[in-house]
């Protein structure tokens, strides 16, 4: 009878747990925030801190991306003539560094209510890294954009030049 009874609720409790997750994976999808964060709060109770996490991160380098590609998209069809146009790039990652911000401003509070003091750490490590990969994404465009290596071989053959044709006075 006790083990029927402890097979019955493990079979729930498993139950319940796949109802979660596919109830989140649908939130994530539609981008439906508060539904997100609703059954990201579940995760914990659950007992699953570290796949609410992973998984609520994942979500949130998704819009890290989507808005670092919109703001790459409107840098490369930007007017270069533009007074911002030098420094345009600097701006995009500026964007992107004060969204990160924002977003674990934002989320600071639910993580470490829901999930305990010390998991945010596991959030920022997430958004880290897609940080990394927005950030080069970006460098690469202004790269190929501004002719960089071109840029590069040009200043360095004329310090050699001139440091060739000066002579040092030896006084």
């Amino acid at each position: 009878m006790i083990d029927a009874n402890l097979k019955l609720l493990q079979e729930a409790e498993q139950r319940l747990k796949a109802i979660v997750a596919e109830k989140f994976a649908m939130a994530t999808k539609e981008g439906d925030l508060p539904q997100v964060e609703r059954f990201f709060k579940i995760f914990p109770l659950l007992g699953l801190h570290e796949e609410g996490l992973s998984k609520f991160s994942e979500y949130l380098c998704k819009q890290v991306a989507s808005k670092a590609e919109e703001n790459l998209l409107l840098v490369l069809g930007s007017d270069m003539s533009d007074r911002r146009a030098a420094v345009i790039f600097a701006d995009t990652l500026t964007l992107l560094f004060e969204g990160i911000a924002r977003i674990v401003e934002t989320h600071q509070p639910i993580v470490e209510t829901y999930y305990g003091p010390g998991r945010l750490y596991t959030l920022i490590k997430y958004l880290q890294v897609e940080c990394d990969r927005q950030v080069e994404k970006v460098v690469d465009k202004f790269i190929k954009q501004r002719d960089y290596h071109q840029q590069f071989r040009l200043v360095q053959s004329n310090l050699m030049r001139n440091s060739a044709t000066e002579k040092i006075e030896p006084r």
